[in-house]
């Protein structure tokens, strides 16, 4: 019988929250050389890639170039953005598996390595004379480092992933079979992992565990307040959506569910005293929202985000990787 519990870290299991994973972990950067060897060994080159991307991720790249020419930003920064969000629900899974079973210290760097190996990614970079290889993989690896993921988290990424090709899944689990070679805890890891994303349906099949925010994080010392704002409001969303999948009731208005969700940090921040310009902080509330809407593979584009007779609606019947 499958325990869902059992890929809960080891914070969760005695009630905390797992903490952001220290940039100690990573400081060993690569020369830029030796990283586009390493990505040259570990995938083939783009004329060799013989899977089409989806039309989604085509889609996106399109839109990636046009922010390259309408946007100041830099492009380096710009592409690990994108393929941050593009490979987010591999993300969350590999650092639970990361967080709870891997015994070495490099598993950050080998999975920003991993990401900029992928066809999306190599697809991204070759568009743009502008691109340092290094410079990307510093970006991602900070992106990588400052996410902040639990069980709930990782569970809804392994629902939405269930949507993905089984190409996609086998990948991610052998990748983080990869990081946890030589480890003796390999074996249960891997087994709790391909129970969930080798399934034949498309939901888990039992409830997602629901953890509750750590709103003491919002008064820590030297915190960075827009994203624990951010991040908060990610959470929260992940956690309302999460309950709505639990109880089967998959479709709901979306304007008084994201307004419940603004109201909850609204007071939080009003307790722990905390007070922000209103458009700033409607700003990082939308981002928290939008970032959990892609976490939980809903967007206008797939329909999970819809006017269906001139009402908005949030409909996770439609969860995809989009």
């Amino acid at each position: 019988m499958f325990r869902p519990d059992k890929f809960i870290c080891r914070y969760c299991e005695s009630g905390r929250n797992a903490p952001i994973i220290n940039k100690e972990l990573s400081t060993a950067y690569l020369s830029e050389s030796e990283l586009e060897s390493t990505i040259e060994e570990t995938q083939p080159v783009i004329a060799e890639i013989k899977v089409e991307l989806d039309s989604s991720s085509l889609q996106s790249i399109n839109q990636v170039n046009t922010i390259f020419i309408n946007n100041n930003e830099d492009s380096n920064e710009i592409v690990s953005k994108a393929i941050y969000k593009e490979y987010v629900y591999e993300v969350n899974i590999s650092l639970g598996s990361i967080i709870r079973w891997s015994k070495e210290n490099d598993g950050i760097e080998k999975l920003a390595n991993w990401l900029l190996s992928r066809e999306y990614s190599q697809r991204l970079m070759i568009n743009s004379d502008s691109i340092k290889v290094n410079t990307v993989h510093k970006e991602l690896v900070s992106l990588i480092e400052t996410t902040d993921t639990n069980v709930t988290i990782i569970k809804a990424c392994i629902r939405t992933l269930l949507k993905s090709t089984q190409k996609r899944r086998l990948e991610l689990i052998n990748f983080i079979e990869s990081c946890l070679a030589g480890d003796e805890t390999k074996t249960n890891a891997i087994n709790i992992l391909k129970e969930d994303l080798l399934r034949e349906s498309q939901e888990l099949g039992y409830p997602i565990p629901v953890i509750p925010i750590n709103e003491d994080r919002l008064t820590l010392p030297q915190i960075n307040l827009k994203g624990e704002i951010q991040n908060c409001s990610k959470q929260t969303t992940i956690i309302n959506l999460v309950k709505l999948i639990n109880s089967d009731d998959k479709i709901i208005e979306r304007n008084p569910f994201e307004k419940d969700v603004k109201y909850s940090i609204i007071d939080l921040l009003n307790k722990k005293s905390i007070h922000l310009n209103p458009e700033d902080l409607d700003k990082y509330l939308e981002e928290g929202i939008n970032h959990a809407y892609r976490i939980c593979g809903i967007s206008e584009k797939n329909k999970g985000l819809s006017d269906p007779k001139g009402i908005s609606v949030i409909d996770l019947t439609h969860s995809s990787t989009y």
